[in-house]
């Protein structure tokens, strides 16, 4: 065997590993993209249709009788847009249509992720939706499957020039003109649209392909949440983590390259595995899972993450906003501000007013109170969290007696007395109409606020709380009385927790369903909604965070949640807020969108992960 052939030969066999991949999927038919497992709005039907048959060229004309004479050049490489293959090919006849050039098949395969299947008159190269007629090598070519591409060379501008024994090819990489990100109930297709057929090929685990594009469209990829590496001319998209069932399928009208995946492929490209430059050991044992599970005959996604809570290296905090409790942020922006490698979304707040309707308390400070009696948790590090129905009480008692605080640091209005401190933010600014206020300082009333007063706002300093009445309520308090604050919590148990976190309403409690929507106050429409859902649970000696959505529908109702999580083994749970608030974040990624969209939420619950001082391997 020739050295050249039988160095080609070698480079055949490595590049066979991947063939599976570009394979015609339907019998050797023009591929086309497998039907939606959910229905998809019409606008979105266009990729998974079938192809329909593109027109075909008709192969070149033969060299004539006279012709037999025409010269033949050969040679042993082919330097294929500036990559050189040792690979054999041939060049017969003068320049024009009976011109004819001869490559080895796997180069069409392999570097510019063509297909090569039977057709009615013999072989045919499928590309981007375009079919051509392809005549077979003479046996001259030294026995390499060949193919003349002379119609690929006059069909799409290509460009060759045969140079001693080597054959420079060009095959011009198109524009990209728009990248989409298409998700039904069980896949993610990739698709990124082109002026013409891109060559594209797998290596090393990873997408290559060659294209030319404008920032706009990379920027694109980065909102989509695609990660990608970019050079001038070449796309990389790291593939090396995906399951087998994965496709990369060429289409046309226009030309499109769909990297078909499930959704667990999609995160585990989104997401990768941890390497050996982590700085975070301990993180290697917090993995994001996902399962199907159904109820009769509706199923649902739950992605979750278990976690040891005992292991020193773990530290679980709310996560808020810096500025105070006034706005909303995305969760991964929250958890990049606290450091967190792991957050899910936390409790209720008012969309329009931006602010808390919950209890948010850490280390030890009450940054918003609970309301309604609804479901929490607490915790301290190292120990067990506790779940529960969490009620405060507190009562300020002066001269003439004492009187009920309705709620602490809230967004929450109702008629009443409500306490604000400073880490409500740096200003208190009136919630409603005609309120009216009193500052404590030192456990002394130091001054009064009429309602034209609060219009400007109040500056809430350390060691000193706001009192607001409301829709006509009374603060029976005058300049210069003494007052005594008593806060009491039910359960008890929270009162030693440093961090607590509610929303609710509570679902598990002992491994029993708890569920009770009335008690928490909560609306019987919102028992009925059926949405995405976040929970935080405890169950089998870790905690879990955990996202429900719906396969094929809009998602469980709390029944629904509630029956789920106790058939993985939880103990406890609480719902947290859901629907488009339903977000998980993995070492930075959003991996869960509970309706797709980045929605922002006022709080959540975040866990770092620190090397203990002292295990530093010093």
């Amino acid at each position: 065997m020739p050295a050249a052939v039988g160095r080609f030969a070698a480079l055949s066999l490595l590049s066979s590993l991947s063939f599976g991949l570009f394979a015609p999927a339907h019998g050797g038919q023009s591929p086309t993209a497998p039907a939606a497992p959910s229905p998809l709005p019409a606008e979105h039907t266009e990729l998974f249709r079938a192809e329909a048959l593109p027109a075909t060229l008709p192969p070149l004309q033969q060299p004539q009788g006279g012709q037999t004479g025409s010269p033949v050049v050969t040679g042993d490489t082919v330097v294929l847009n500036g990559a050189e293959l040792q690979a054999p090919w041939r060049l017969e006849g003068e320049s024009g249509s009976s011109q004819r050039l001869f490559v080895p098949t796997d180069v069409l395969i392999h570097r510019l992720g063509a297909k090569v299947s039977p057709g009615p008159g013999g072989r045919q190269l499928v590309w981007f939706g375009h079919v051509v007629p392809l005549e077979e090598t003479p046996s001259s070519l030294e026995g390499v499957p060949a193919l003349d591409i002379t119609p690929l060379v006059q069909r799409f501008r290509w460009r060759f020039r045969p140079v001693a024994s080597r054959l420079n090819l060009q095959v011009p990489p198109p524009q990209l003109i728009n990248v989409r990100l298409w998700q039904s109930a069980e896949r993610v297709r990739i698709v990124l649209d082109f002026l013409g057929p891109a060559p594209f090929r797998l290596q090393d685990g990873v997408l290559l392909v060659e294209m030319r594009s404008r920032d706009l469209h990379l920027r694109e990829m980065e909102t989509l949440g695609i990660p990608h590496q970019w050079t001038p001319g070449l796309l990389r998209l790291n593939t090396a983590a995906l399951g087998p069932d994965r496709r990369i399928l060429t289409l046309g009208r226009p030309e499109r390259l769909v990297l078909d995946l499930s959704y667990e492929d999609f995160l585990a490209l989104r997401i990768p595995g941890p390497t050996k430059q982590d700085v975070l050991p301990p993180l290697e044992q917090f993995q994001l899972t996902t399962r199907v599970m159904a109820l009769g005959a509706r199923k649902f996604r739950l992605h979750s993450v278990a976690l040891d809570v005992t292991n020193p290296a773990v530290t679980m905090l709310p996560l808020t906003s810096s500025a105070g409790m006034d706005g909303l942020n995305p969760l991964r922006a929250l958890a990049k501000g606290w450091q967190a490698d792991l957050a899910i979304n936390g409790g209720y707040f008012n969309r329009i007013r931006k602010l808390p309707l919950g209890a948010i308390k850490r280390e030890g400070q009450w940054l918003s109170g609970p309301i309604l009696g609804r479901g929490a948790i607490g915790w301290r590090s190292g120990e067990r969290p506790v779940f529960g129905r969490l009620v405060m009480q507190e009562t300020v008692t002066g001269p003439g007696g004492f009187f009920p605080i309705s709620h602490l640091n809230s967004g929450y209005v109702q008629k009443g007395v409500a306490r604000y401190t400073h880490r409500w933010g740096s200003h208190y600014l009136p919630l409603t109409q005609g309120e009216t206020g009193i500052l404590v300082q030192g456990n002394r009333v130091v001054r009064h606020f009429a309602s034209f007063q609060l219009d400007g706002g109040v500056a809430l300093a350390p060691e000193s709380w706001l009192l607001v009445a409301r829709y006509g309520a009374t603060l029976p308090l005058r300049l210069g009385d003494y007052v005594e604050l008593d806060q009491r919590l039910t359960p008890g148990v929270f009162g030693r927790q440093p961090h607590v976190l509610g929303a609710g309403p509570l679902l598990l409690q002992g491994g029993r369903i708890v569920l009770n929507v009335g008690l928490e106050r909560f609306s019987s429409q919102f028992q009925r909604q059926k949405a995405p859902r976040s929970v935080v649970a405890w169950g089998q000696g870790q905690l879990w965070l955990l996202t429900v959505q719906g396969l094929g529908n809009s998602g469980p109702d709390l029944k629904e949640t509630a029956q789920l999580v106790q058939r993985l083994g939880m103990e406890d749970a609480l719902n947290l807020d859901g629907g488009s608030s339903t977000t998980l974040v993995f070492r930075g990624v959003t991996a869960v969108r509970g309706r797709g969209v980045d929605s922002r939420v006022h709080n959540g619950l975040g866990v770092m992960v620190r090397q203990p001082p002292g295990e530093n391997g010093s």
